[in-house]
């Protein structure tokens, strides 16, 4: 049952539109275009959306023929994408501000480039049906027919592991419910708090390294073996950041103060002197 229940709330994420009214989702993606957002996540979003990958830069992932990227071939593009997006705020075609010694880049000057709208997503579900205002009342209902979804899925039971124990030792439902509860409200607690320190740890980490490959004329300062390291944490965290919000632990990602970065300056000034 607890894989059935996963699955389902997992396919409503990440197969299913939240509805909206257009007013609201103007200002959601007014807000949107005003965000200044770090090189790196840009740079990502480049690579993710490449289509230009050479049979070279592809291997076997399974059965079917299916091919994907290889961790080298996606490095070596987002290492070029993270010095060509400088470049081209220093040609005055994006809009960017230092942030300390690193660089954040208006989010309507990246997607204007691209030619493509900015995004806005749900924090549960791909994207919004946008209906029109008048609509407004059939909006409100089909997103509380959402949000009881998700609190049923949120409340229902996961482990089979603990299933199995019941019958074992003959415990009856309701302690074995109160026990998986205690549980999950302890590990939403737990992610709540440690996924965000994990993530400002990451930005800090990158943030440095953006500073760093501008010393280097552009060049990532990072092995390729410590780069696919450090870009599978960010997206890993990113994914769980998501999943939390399907059991109703929302949780903010925060970029890291300068306080956080400027440590790691001075530790990494001392280690190279």
């Amino acid at each position: 049952m607890g894989t059935r229940v996963w699955d389902l709330a997992t396919y409503i994420a990440l197969h299913t539109n939240e509805p909206i009214t257009e007013s609201e989702h103007s200002r959601l993606v007014e807000t949107a275009r005003a965000e200044m957002v770090p090189v790196a996540e840009l740079a990502e979003t480049l690579v993710e959306g490449y289509e230009g990958w050479t049979e070279a830069d592809m291997v076997p992932a399974g059965e079917d023929d299916e091919q994907l990227v290889t961790d080298k071939a996606w490095n070596r593009l987002l290492a070029e994408k993270k010095r060509e997006l400088p470049r081209l705020v220093q040609e005055g075609v994006l809009a960017g501000k230092r942030r300390g010694r690193g660089l954040l880049i208006n989010n309507a000057s990246f997607y204007d480039w691209l030619g493509e709208p900015v995004p806005v997503c749900p924090d549960w579900g791909t994207g919004y049906d946008v209906l029109p205002d008048h609509e407004a009342e059939q909006v409100e209902r089909l997103k509380r027919e959402r949000r009881r979804a998700l609190e049923a899925l949120s409340r229902s039971p996961t482990s089979p592991i603990l299933e199995l124990l019941e019958e074992k030792l003959g415990r009856r439902a309701t302690e074995r419910q109160e026990r998986w509860d205690e549980a999950m409200a302890a590990l939403r607690e737990s992610l709540r708090d440690g996924v965000p320190r994990c993530w400002q740890e990451v930005r800090a980490v990158e943030t440095l390294l953006e500073e760093l490959a501008e010393e280097f004329n552009g060049e990532d300062p990072l092995l390729p073996p410590v780069r696919e390291v450090l870009d599978k944490t960010r997206r890993d965290l990113a994914d769980l950041h998501l999943l939390l919000d399907f059991v109703d632990a929302e949780a903010e990602l925060p970029e890291p103060d300068e306080e956080r970065v400027d440590f790691l300056r001075q530790r990494w000034l001392r280690e190279d002197t």
